[in-house]
C-alpha cells in the first residue's frame, strides 16, 4: 500500500502526518514501528492519522482528529506537541479558516488558538489531575520512590510521573535508564508512564528544563503533556514564583521553548510552535 504522507515537528517532536479524512487507511503495529524507524522508514515519534472526527457526539464539534500512535504502535490518549501539528494540518492542507481549531483527541476536544501567521498555536490542555485510572497504587500522599528519586503524579489525559534534578548533567546522565525502568515499573504504574525530568535553570526568571522519556517512544526532543505536567508540579514546588493568574513559565525541552499560563479555573494553556518539514510517499 501506497500512503501519502506530511512530515511535521512540534518543538522537535516529530511525526508522520497521514490525510485519513476517508478512514480508508488502517495501519498495524508493525506498520507503524516501520514508519517511525529512523533508519529504515521515515522516522518520527509517531504517527497521526488525520481524520474528521472521533465519537459521533463530536461529529458537530470537532474540526479534526487527531488519530495518535506512538512510535512502537500503540494508541496514546493526548499528545501536546500533536495537537499543535494537528491544528496546523488543518490549517495547511484542509483548509481551516477558523481562529480556534478543535482538535478532538482520545481525551476529549482541546481548543487551539492560532497566530495570524501559523507560528505559534495556543493549547487549552485542560485541567492536570492528580488522579487517574493509570495512577501508581497510593500509599502516602502522591509521590513515589523509584530509583533514588521522588516521583510526582499527574495526568493530562496520559500518565506523567514528575522527578526533579538539581542540574542537567545529572538529567542528561541518567534518562535513559532511569526512564525506562520508571516507565516499566507496572506495580507502581500499571500501564506504564510517561516519565519527566525537570531541572530549574532561573527560578527568579520562571524558567524551567524538562527534558522527557516518553511511554512507548524513548526520549523525545519534546513532549507537550509531560511538560505540562511538569509545569503543574513545578507550581506545587515552587509557590514563590505565583504571580496570580498572571504567572507565565518558559520551559526549555531539548527541541525548543515552550511557554504556559494558567487560568482561574486551572486550565493549562500552552504555547509553541509546529513545523512542516517536507511531504512524500512511502509503501507499507
Amino acid at each position: 500500500m501506497k500512503i501519502e504522507f506530511v512530515k511535521m515537528h512540534g518543538a522537535g517532536n516529530d511525526f508522520v502526518c497521514i490525510d485519513n479524512s476517508d478512514k480508508r487507511i488502517s495501519l498495524t503495529a508493525k506498520q507503524i514501528q516501520f514508519i517511525c524507524d529512523r533508519h529504515f522508514g521515515i522516522g518520527a515519534d509517531g504517527v497521526i492519522l488525520m481524520e474528521q472526527y472521533f465519537e459521533e457526539q463530536n461529529k458537530e464539534t470537532a474540526d479534526i482528529f487527531m488519530n495518535y500512535y506512538n512510535a512502537d504502535g500503540t494508541t496514546a490518549e493526548m499528545c501536546g506537541n500533536g495537537v499543535r501539528v494537528t491544528a496546523h494540518f488543518a490549517k495547511q492542507f484542509w483548509n481551516c479558516t477558523k481562529s480556534e481549531i478543535m482538535v478532538e483527541t482520545r481525551s476529549g476536544i482541546k481548543p487551539v488558538l492560532v497566530d495570524e501567521k501559523c507560528d505559534n498555536f495556543t493549547v487549552n490542555m485542560g485541567k492536570a489531575q492528580f488522579s487517574h485510572k493509570d495512577d501508581y497504587k497510593k500509599k502516602e500522599g502522591e509521590t513515589v520512590s523509584l530509583e533514588g528519586k521522588e516521583w510526582h503524579f499527574a495526568s493530562m489525559g496520559n500518565p506523567h510521573a514528575v522527578g526533579f534534578f538539581p542540574n542537567t548533567e545529572e538529567v542528561a546522565h541518567s534518562i535513559h535508564h532511569i526512564g525506562e525502568r520508571v516507565e516499566n515499573a507496572i506495580e507502581c504504574y500499571p500501564n506504564k508512564v510517561n516519565v519527566n525530568f525537570v531541572t530549574p535553570l532561573d527560578i527568579q526568571k520562571k524558567k524551567f528544563q524538562v527534558s522527557t522519556f516518553e511511554r512507548g517512544a524513548g526520549v523525545t526532543l519534546a513532549c507537550g503533556t509531560g511538560a505540562s505536567a511538569s509545569f503543574a508540579h513545578i507550581q506545587k514546588k515552587y509557590p514563590e514564583i505565583q504571580e496570580g493568574n498572571e504567572t507565565k513559565v518558559e520551559i526549555v525541552v531539548p527541541g525548543g521553548t515552550l511557554f504556559f499560563t494558567q487560568d482561574e479555573n486551572q486550565n493549562i494553556f500552552m504555547t509553541g510552535p509546529s513545523a512542516i518539514v517536507f511531504e512524500g510517499s512511502i509503501e507499507v
